[in-house]
């Protein structure tokens, strides 16, 4: 009502002169408290505003409530956004993680319009979350943000997939775009990548769980898809479980790189490290920043190095010769 009031004593003047209805504007700078009514004849634009809400309306002097007649943002109005991911892998030339593993992306958004009726355009910005795997083809997955300031997006493991879901691997890209444009421009004002690693494995060949030797067997170990920071170990454990246990480690290969690795090598000298008759396992340990996990299934064998045939030693008698 105070402003009705206030508007009508600008007008009275024109309206006392015309007798006609009267076109006023009202500018609104977001952010700034800044609320300006004028008349259509008075250029209305704030120098120093980046961006304000126009509303049109009509004054008659019959009519002391009208609806606004016309809406529209003026100015340029581009938001900015910073995105970061965090792992639980703090190394790396970019961010990196497993594809079981959890991470957080930040999305710093600044420049978004609110607490009026505002278009979408100006109000709030598209995340894109791009997943491009190895094995399926890329997909594509959109949300709206509408907050200024940081917003945290937890994700519990990757969205990656494959046909063996541990062995999915590839990148994930997360773009932020106006929402602003004709389609053709390129909208993106920021964004990050994250490097998806599979889960490691591996095999002991030679010899199976279950069996019973006199002497150890010749071994080949293989281990694919090895962390890139990771202590990799073949280990002897005595009894029938590695939990609890102190074992001993028979070789150690150290991983250092920026991708996964893939590691062979035979071991032909499991017999130096049996010390007697028993119960043995063998078992393959990566150590990474997400833990100590097995590689393959432990193998469990028994040792019995006195085997012998059963033979008959009793001499048979001769009788007399005929």
């Amino acid at each position: 009502m105070i402003r009705q009031a206030v508007i009508l004593a600008l007008a009275a003047p024109l309206l006392h002169a015309s007798e006609s209805a009267v076109d006023f504007r009202r500018v609104e700078v977001p952010g700034q408290g800044i609320v300006w009514d004028a008349p259509c004849e008075t250029d209305p634009s704030p120098a120093v505003a980046r961006v304000f809400w126009q509303r049109t309306w009509r004054l008659d002097s019959g009519r002391m409530e009208s609806p606004w007649s016309d809406a529209c943002l003026r100015g340029p109005a581009v938001p900015t956004a910073a995105v970061t991911v965090r792992t639980l892998d703090p190394k790396g030339k970019m961010p990196r993680t497993r594809v079981d593993q959890p991470f957080v992306v930040e999305v710093e958004i600044g420049g978004l319009l609110s607490g009026m009726d505002f278009p979408e355009s100006v109000s709030k910005v598209l995340l894109e979350r791009r997943l491009e795997s190895a094995e399926e083809d890329p997909e594509s997955r959109r949300i709206l943000l509408g907050s200024n300031g940081l917003n945290r997006l937890r994700f519990p493991a990757s969205g990656l997939t494959a046909d063996d879901p541990t062995r999915a691997r590839g990148e994930e890209e997360f773009i932020v775009h106006t929402l602003a444009g004709d389609g053709r421009t390129p909208t993106r004002i920021g964004g990050a990548r994250v490097l998806v690693l599979p889960v490691a494995s591996g095999r002991i060949v030679g010899i199976r769980s279950g069996d019973t030797i006199d002497h150890a067997p010749q071994l080949k170990i293989v281990m694919t898809d090895l962390y890139p920071t990771s202590a990799n170990r073949l280990m002897l454990f005595p009894g029938s479980s590695v939990n609890g246990r102190s074992g001993k480690t028979l070789r150690l290969r150290t991983i250092d790189a920026e991708n996964c690795a893939n590691v062979s090598f035979s071991f032909k000298t499991l017999d130096r490290h049996l010390s007697g008759d028993g119960t043995y396992t063998l078992a393959l340990i990566s150590d990474t920043v997400y833990g100590r996990e097995l590689l393959a299934d432990p193998i469990t064998f028994q040792v019995r190095r006195n085997l012998q045939a059963s033979a008959d030693t009793t001499r048979g008698r001769r009788g007399p010769a005929p």
